[in-house]
């Protein structure tokens, strides 16, 4: 249910996230509990998800493949959500086996590219500074 919900069929919403399709699921997914903050959801509900630690591993791949400011947020997100790294499953993934190098050596967008994409995705973007050096230290990138 939206703001355009009148009670009608044809004014519900659903909708299906497909994550994976480029290298396929590596770990089972789980059902996960979601509490939502929306008034139109139910406050609390399920979600068949794939596992944290390889959406980590495809945010790793993505930032080293794209280099953009979703990904490096989405890096940000997850490691401070508490997900732990698996660079057997980054190199998986990938199917590269010098992406550990790869990662270690990249450069990240600048400031104003990273604003750019975010201020785009949300009104409330973590700085950049803080944002870059905290996954550069998870990564063990070199400055």
């Amino acid at each position: 249910m939206g703001p355009l919900f009148t009670g009608e069929n044809q004014t519900r919403n659903k909708f299906r996230i497909d994550a994976g399709g480029r290298t396929g699921i590596l770990n089972e997914p789980e059902w996960k509990l979601i509490a939502s903050e929306y008034p139109e959801t139910p406050r609390n509900f399920m979600v068949f998800a794939m596992e944290e630690r390889e959406m980590l591993a495809e945010k790793i791949i993505a930032l080293a493949t794209w280099n953009k400011g979703r990904d490096l947020y989405d890096v940000w997100f997850l490691l401070n959500a508490g997900v732990k790294i698996s660079g057997e499953l980054v190199e998986k993934k990938s199917g590269r086996q010098n992406i550990s190098a790869e990662i270690k050596t990249m450069e990240f967008i600048s400031n104003r590219e990273y604003e750019r994409d975010m201020k785009r995705l949300t009104s409330r973007v973590i700085p950049y500074e803080q944002v870059k050096k905290e996954v550069k230290f998870a990564l063990d990138i070199t400055p």
